[in-house]
């Protein structure tokens, strides 16, 4: 006979005689998972040769790292070795419209080397400059020894952009010091002129364009600009991927367009996605619907925007079943919309690994991110008395991140399932050794007090 049925009838009940007025709480009030600050990119906020560290030795011991592009930073910067660079994206550009991936893959690294190292935090300093100043000259090595080749000009236009938005900042236009336009403006003037070299030597390459097309949109110039290097890259690549989502982040409302205008072009991505048999392609679409629910939260739990997210990740693993990264974005994804199952799937998919390129903004927000679907779970099997699966989850949580309202629920489950009052205690004594919130305290002392009373000769 199971344990459970031998407690008293109150308690089978669960914690709804056992604690009366508590409610299990939500991980968002216990400040462990907060999607309103998950980033919006289609790219990562910081340099994807930085993104395997992390400020908590323990994470680093725990995650496996997987590389991606970041070998590639040393060479160009440390061993300068800019054959091995002229040989290997001479070959990409040569599949880049057979091949959506090898096509993505050099994206990434086209914005992993135009990415200086020191600038992950946004805040220029003098060591900055000099990283930058050391960067580009390194870059002028590359074209003094292949003059005839765009390539270099490229990676300074990138540099040149990314330096431009160190003095202007991400802050809205209005807030931006009077002081930060100028250089602001001059650096992506800069930068125009390096890429549009770029694009006199190879128009075949349409991350130029896609290049040409940001500094445009920074410079504030006219749609029909930037239009115009938009439809000169479809003609080298009609499905290239950074190219799309650069135009995506023109029609954004932040830059002055609509929300159906950027709704309608995320339709026209997802289309052409499956008409050209580009699955990767339908991550535009994926980006302009977590754009929009940066904006306006719950946009991704709507069943149908769900249902289209649901269908481009099903035909983006019918593709390409192990790509790792995609595992990441649909994590993701389902978090934001809180479809914590699906989310739990994808990170038991991803197990203790770490890569490059994803939508996380960091190690710690993944990881805090993976124990949050085990812990949304754990309250959903509790709440519907699903008490070994609550159990489950709550520990599989745990042994992630010491979750408060974990061992709450885990206290719980040993009076609703068990009647091990000694184990009620033990937990709520370990969910008060976790600096719990003023409620969450308040909930484990009337566990302790409760379970203690049932503990009393009758």
């Amino acid at each position: 006979m199971s344990t459970h049925h031998s407690v008293a009838a109150t308690v089978l009940l669960g914690t709804a005689l056992l604690l009366p007025g508590c409610q299990l709480l939500n991980l968002s009030q216990l400040a462990a998972f907060d999607s309103a600050q998950a980033t919006e990119s289609l790219t990562l906020t910081q340099a994807p040769h930085l993104a395997g560290a992390s400020a908590d030795p323990e994470l680093l011991n725990r995650y496996t790292f997987v590389p991606d592009i970041e070998n590639w930073y040393p060479i160009l910067y440390e061993n300068r070795d800019f054959a091995q660079l002229e040989t290997f994206i001479q070959q990409s550009l040569q599949r880049e419209q057979s091949d959506e991936l090898a096509s993505a893959y050099l994206s990434r690294l086209y914005l992993d080397l135009g990415e200086p190292p020191a600038h992950a935090d946004k805040t220029p300093s003098a060591a900055d400059q000099q990283q930058f100043d050391y960067s580009m000259r390194v870059l002028d090595q590359w074209s003094a020894a292949y003059p005839d080749s765009h390539i270099p000009y490229l990676i300074r236009g990138r540099l040149l952009i990314n330096q431009a938005w160190e003095y202007r900042s991400e802050s809205l236009a209005s807030r931006v010091s009077p002081e930060a336009w100028a250089p602001f403006r001059e650096l992506l003037q800069q930068a125009q002129i390096e890429l549009e070299t770029a694009a006199e030597l190879n128009p075949q390459d349409p991350n130029v364009w896609a290049a040409l097309l940001v500094a445009a949109r920074g410079l504030g110039q006219p749609e029909a600009v930037w239009q115009d290097d938009y439809d000169r890259g479809l003609a080298a690549n009609p499905d290239h991927l950074e190219l799309w989502g650069m135009k995506a982040m023109s029609l954004s409302p932040q830059w002055q367009d609509s929300e159906a205008r950027l709704l309608a072009f995320g339709q026209e991505a997802d289309r052409r996605s499956q008409s050209g048999n580009q699955p990767m392609l339908g991550l535009i679409t994926l980006f302009i619907h977590r754009e929009i629910d940066g904006d306006r939260p719950a946009h991704l739990q709507q069943p149908d925007v769900w249902g289209q997210v649901e269908a481009i990740y099903a035909r983006i693993f019918a593709a390409y079943p192990d790509h790792l990264r995609m595992r990441y974005y649909y994590a993701y994804d389902a978090a934001m919309a809180k479809q914590w199952s699906v989310a739990a799937e994808q990170f038991e998919i991803i197990g203790d690994r770490w890569t490059s390129g994803t939508p996380w903004r960091s190690l710690e927000h993944f990881h805090t991110g993976r124990t949050a679907a085990f812990y949304e779970q754990a309250t959903d099997a509790y709440e519907q008395q699903r008490y070994l699966q609550a159990e489950e989850l709550a520990l599989q949580a745990i042994d992630l991140m010491p979750v408060t309202g974990a061992y709450l629920i885990l206290g719980v489950v040993q009076a609703a399932y068990y009647g091990n009052m000694p184990g009620v205690i033990e937990y709520a004594e370990q969910a008060l050794a976790n600096n719990p919130t003023p409620a969450e305290q308040q909930y484990a002392a009337d566990l302790i007090r409760q379970a203690e009373a049932h503990l009393l000769p009758q």
